[in-house]
């Protein structure tokens, strides 16, 4: 039963991830009523299903975190910020052009006690942060395409997404695209400076709390589909990047590459990670050069 509810829930905690490509025209507004509808009903769904497992099983209750301990105060904070605001009600519950306010963040705080809990070991990270590069990758393709004013779905992206102005793909927000894309960029960086090809991990033994048993997970070899899909999600997610024409993502890449290779070089680190500093370099000559 625990196992079945673990998969459960690790795939629920995918469909999550593929938010971003949901699209309903036939909306008010077809960027933001359906990704929030999506996302809100996985979320609750993934939370009904954690609390049966954290019930039945000890191991998947949530444990100390300073990061979730920090998140919570901000949440607390926010909580606090809606009560005293001029309009409660608004702040609350926002409105269908945005769809977030505290009822919102209530549902991503939940979910980050989800991932937590169940996501123990780095392998699940490792393939949890996959399936979002797949999504940004495919993200980028389509606001890439739209560059081309050609609609590659045109059965769930509206007319409206095909146009010659800033590229926002399936976002709707050239802005929101590109902090997206900023953010997957650097994921994809990291993951690709972690595996190398001579890195095998057979297991990853954890102990997840007193009187727990051992959770036994295996590594799975770096292989070339994943190299593949962090090179490509670095190349397609900078020329998308650069198409959406937001400044301030894209100044912010080129000081946070360059601040890590000065970093890595004060550290002596250029050695020990050679791959990063190769593909930070090289993302920072096309940058110059684009």
């Amino acid at each position: 039963m625990t196992k079945t509810l673990v998969k459960i829930v690790y795939l629920n905690l995918i469909l999550i991830l593929w938010t971003p490509m949901i699209v309903s025209p036939e909306t008010v507004y077809p960027f933001v009523i359906s990704k929030a509808f999506y996302s809100r009903i996985l979320i609750e769904l993934a939370v009904a299903l954690w609390l049966s497992l954290a019930i039945l099983d000890p191991r998947y209750r949530p444990r100390r975190s300073k990061i979730l301990f920090a998140i919570a105060i901000y949440f607390t904070l926010a909580v606090l910020a809606t009560i005293v605001g001029v309009n409660p009600y608004f702040s609350f519950w926002s409105d269908l052009e945005r769809m977030n306010g505290l009822w919102d963040l209530s549902h991503w705080l939940m979910l980050i006690v989800v991932l937590v809990s169940v996501l123990q070991v780095e392998r699940q990270w490792k393939n949890i942060l996959c399936w979002n590069l797949v999504v940004a990758l495919l993200v980028s393709i389509v606001g890439l395409f739209q560059v081309w004013n050609i609609s590659i779905i045109p059965m769930f992206i509206p007319a409206e997404v095909v146009t010659d102005c800033r590229t926002y793909s399936t976002l709707g927000n050239a802005s929101y695209l590109a902090a997206m894309l900023m953010i997957n960029i650097f994921v994809a960086l990291g993951l690709l400076s972690w595996a190398t090809p001579s890195s095998r991990v057979t297991s990853s033994k954890k102990f997840v709390g007193p009187g727990a048993k051992r959770l036994n997970h295996g590594h799975v070899t770096t292989s070339l589909w994943f190299n593949g899909l962090c090179i490509a999600t670095v190349i397609l997610g900078t020329v998308c990047l650069l198409y959406t024409g937001t400044r301030a993502s894209i100044f912010a890449l080129i000081l946070v590459v360059i601040g890590l290779l000065i970093t890595m070089i004060l550290f002596r680190d250029i050695n020990r990670y050679k791959s990063l500093a190769i593909s930070l370099s090289a993302l920072l000559g096309f940058m110059a050069f684009a």
